[in-house]
C-alpha cells in the first residue's frame, strides 16, 4: 500500500468516517479492481470500455520510455484501502493546467466536500498548478454539475459542442475551471494562502 497523502474526517450520513487518499498502485489486481468498480457506472466510461478490460487498460496505461515498460496516462489516487473512490489528473501541463477527474464508486457526494477541497489544495500545492479544468458531459447528472460548480467552486468556462459519444448519441461537454487565486475563497488551502 502506498503512503497516505491526505487523511480527512468526512461527515457522512452514517457518521464520521476518516477517509485516506493515497497514490494508486498500478498492479494487475488494483487495475482489475478499478475497472470492475468503474464499469458498473454506465456514465463513467463508454460501453466499449465497460465491456472490454483491454480497452480500459489502453485508456489508463501507455508504453513507457522503453519498449518493455508501461506508465499511467496521468496521476491517480485511490480513496481508502477499500477503494471507495478515485481522483486522477490527465492532460497535465507542468506548473500550468491539468484535467481533473473524480468518482465515488458508491455514487455519493454528501459529506465529501472537504475531502475534495483538500485534494484540490494538495494537487495545486504539490504540482504548483495555475489552474485545474473539469469537463462534464451533459448526460451526467445535475448533481455532478452542481457539486463541481457550487460545492467546489469551479466556474463554467464554456461548452464543447457534440464532443463525446455516449450510447450512440453525441453530447455537449461543459468546461469548468478553477484558478489558483480563486481557491482560497472556496475554502481550499494552498501554500500561497
Amino acid at each position: 500500500m502506498q503512503p497516505t497523502v491526505l487523511s480527512v474526517l468526512c461527515q457522512e450520513p452514517e457518521g464520521d468516517i476518516q477517509r485516506e487518499i493515497s497514490p494508486l498502485e498500478f498492479t494487475p489486481d488494483t487495475l482489475k479492481e478499478f475497472w470492475e468498480k468503474a464499469r458498473v457506472y454506465r456514465t463513467l466510461f463508454n460501453q466499449e470500455i465497460r465491456k472490454n478490460y483491454d480497452v480500459f487498460l489502453n485508456l489508463i496505461l501507455r508504453r513507457g520510455l522503453t519498449e518493455d515498460s508501461i506508465e499511467p496516462t496521468g496521476l491517480f489516487w485511490r480513496v481508502d484501502p477499500n477503494f471507495v473512490g478515485v481522483f486522477y489528473m490527465t492532460n497535465i501541463t507542468p506548473e500550468q493546467d491539468a484535467q481533473a477527474h473524480y468518482t465515488f464508486f458508491d455514487g455519493r457526494h454528501r459529506g465529501r466536500v472537504d475531502l475534495c477541497k483538500q485534494m484540490l489544495g494538495y494537487v495545486f500545492n504539490r504540482y504548483n498548478l495555475r489552474r485545474l479544468t473539469v469537463e462534464i458531459p451533459l448526460y451526467a447528472t445535475e448533481k455532478t454539475h452542481n457539486f463541481v460548480s457550487k460545492s467546489l467552486g469551479f466556474r463554467k468556462e464554456g461548452r464543447k459542442r457534440k464532443a463525446i459519444l455516449f450510447d450512440n448519441e453525441w453530447f455537449d461537454v461543459i468546461v469548468y475551471g478553477l484558478l489558483r487565486e480563486e481557491v482560497n475563497g472556496n475554502g481550499i488551502k494552498t501554500n500561497s494562502s
